[in-house]
């Protein structure tokens, strides 16, 4: 029996990214078949069909245990991000370059990483570098296909 008259609960959660806490929504679902994933993978959301309920108190995610860890990451994440795009033209990469630099500006600035020191700074570099191995990796898929 749920706890909550809903078919999700929103919980307040808190990440730890190794080296700083982010603070933001997150969906927990309650009841079977009234929820399930949509979008993009590896970015999926969370779709739901009915009532939401929000908690106040936060669960704590713990996103990444060291730099190596959220490094594994990317590389997983710009495989499956290739994989779904399929193979991409030297354009892609190029348009790319652009997202680079939007995504370290995104975090480093518009996401005051900048108040974080180092570790703001190194988690903006390794935000852009996910994007430009996404890039690659589907431009390297093309690449694959002609040898």
């Amino acid at each position: 029996m749920w706890l909550f008259n809903a078919e999700i609960v929103e919980v307040p959660r808190e990440m730890d990214q190794a080296w700083r806490v982010v603070s933001g929504p997150q969906s927990t679902p309650c009841s079977k078949g009234k929820g399930g994933m949509g979008d993009i993978d590896p970015h999926d959301k969370l779709a739901v069909d009915g009532k939401a309920v929000r908690l106040s108190e936060p669960i704590f995610h713990y996103v990444y245990r060291s730099i190596g860890d959220q490094v594994a990451t990317i590389n997983s994440f710009s495989d499956i991000y290739a994989k779904g795009h399929g193979p991409a033209s030297n354009l892609f990469v190029l348009a790319g370059a652009v997202h680079i630099f939007a995504k370290f500006l995104e975090c480093y600035l518009w996401k005051f990483g900048f108040l974080d020191g180092l570790p703001g700074f190194i988690i903006a570099v390794n935000s852009a570098w996910y994007v430009f191995l996404k890039h690659a990796k589907a431009w390297e898929l093309r690449i694959k296909e002609r040898e």
